[in-house]
């Protein structure tokens, strides 16, 4: 949960963990616009960062070191979210974004070990 934790406290999140294992606890706080560049690419902390930064008070830019998986993007674009992804740098601007109707489909990954297991 590190690597999700850092970027949040960076910008101003308060989080509670137990030496940075779930369950997290997150209390209200002000978020704020951060250049963050990612160590490796991972499409849940860009993720989080994107998502973080809907309502900071002012627009972060992300860095990637390669590319990722773009679903969340591509949703938030869908909901109205200002996005602009130039080369491997993401920038967001914050702002509210509106509600869709969608299907999501399944994730075979997450039963990959029960199907394993039987």
């Amino acid at each position: 949960m590190k690597r999700i934790i850092d970027p949040l406290l960076e910008m101003g999140a308060e989080i509670q963990s137990d030496n940075f294992k779930a369950p997290l606890i997150f209390s209200p706080s002000k978020l704020n616009g951060i250049d963050y560049t990612m160590k490796i690419a991972s499409a849940q902390v860009k993720s989080c960062i994107l998502l973080a930064a809907l309502t900071a008070s002012s627009p972060p830019r992300l860095s990637t070191p390669a590319v990722s998986l773009s679903p969340t993007e591509r949703m938030l674009q869908s909901m109205g979210a200002q996005i602009k992804v130039d080369n491997l740098d993401i920038l967001i601007q914050p702002g509210p974004i509106n509600a869709i109707d969608m299907q999501v489909p399944g994730d075979i990954s997450s039963a990959a070990f029960w199907i394993v297991a039987a």
